[in-house]
């Protein structure tokens, strides 16, 4: 028979196993490997990098925008269109966040690839008819990785844009955002959750950040890896808190759009959005934002210092 302390001690030692597979420690990589596209490559060699971008034009998703869903843009705040990415496509896309989450790197760091900017620039036939033929992108983006195991949680309550007015009176917006699922998000693994506009009482108070929420309002959005999620920047929106009662992660991407015709929201504006950047300013688009999501994604000091010493 087992004593009282052997027992405790076979269980610490189940425990710290699991534990141990479960957390993976964080690699920020030196400024030297950040700037060498043959470190990136390495990590995803099914993917590419273009050191000087390209002009070469892609064939836009094909999307129909119809009035039902310029309606529910009106009174909801969102739209969503299931499975408009290839299952190929999206593979190529999880596959290279899994190698940089194995290998301790922040998720976001996926847009040095070329791959993940092609979401973007084949976008015109969904964005053109809502922010008009010469709408521009943000410099505003991110990848996540939820992992389930450790209950990771997406981003609280929040307004994309609560200091200005994106919206025009009939309630169109001037700026969106697009959240792509590279798996299945579920209410299990942290899906988006929304308080569609016309349940929001803080809605048109444009004087307040107010996120409170009508708690019988409070919409879940699943949806299927390859689809996505377009919002205004006004609605409420979060991401929920993965369980360990599945197994996998989410696993998802969101960029920013908003028209010409206002003021710049954030700056640099890419104002030719169907263009590939430049592999270095991708790489300074990304420290950008670990730098202006610190409030959001609590990176770390090594990472901060990382980021700040690629945009000097």
């Amino acid at each position: 028979m087992w004593g009282t302390s052997a027992v405790w001690w076979f269980y610490m030692a189940i425990l710290i196993e699991d534990y141990t597979k479960q957390v993976i420690k964080e690699n920020v990589p030196t400024l030297e490997q950040a700037g060498d596209a043959e470190f990136w490559l390495k990590l995803n060699p099914h993917l590419t990098v273009s050191p000087a971008g390209s002009h070469e034009s892609l064939k836009p998703i094909p999307v129909d925008v119809t009035d039902e869903m310029l309606h529910y843009l009106r009174t909801d705040g969102y739209i969503q269109l299931d499975k408009v990415l290839s299952s190929d496509f999206v593979s190529g896309l999880r596959s290279a966040v899994d190698n940089l989450r194995l290998n301790g790197i922040n998720p976001s760091f996926a847009f040095v690839y070329d791959e993940f900017w092609i979401v973007s620039r084949q976008l015109k036939n969904l964005l053109a008819p809502i922010l008009g033929e010469t709408y521009q992108q943000l410099p505003d983006f991110w990848c996540w990785y939820l992992d389930p195991s450790v209950q990771d949680a997406g981003w609280g309550p929040h307004r994309d844009r609560w200091h200005v007015n994106p919206l025009f009176p009939d309630g169109m917006p001037k700026s969106v955002t697009v959240w792509i699922a590279l798996t299945d998000s579920t209410p299990l693994n942290g899906c988006i959750y929304m308080l569609p506009a016309h349940l929001d009482g803080d809605y048109f108070n444009f004087e307040t950040k107010e996120t409170d929420v009508n708690a019988h309002g409070i919409r879940a959005l699943p949806i299927d890896a390859g689809s996505l999620l377009m919002w205004n920047q006004r609605v409420v929106h979060w991401g929920g808190t993965s369980s360990t009662r599945t197994d996998e992660p989410r696993i998802s991407l969101a960029i920013e759009f908003q028209r010409a015709d206002v003021p710049p929201y954030n700056t640099p504006m890419l104002k030719t959005p169907e263009t590939l950047l430049p592999f270095d300013i991708r790489l300074m688009l990304i420290a950008k934002q670990i730098t202006q999501y610190h409030h959001m994604n609590k990176a770390s000091a090594e990472l901060n210092e990382l980021a700040k010493k690629i945009l000097e």
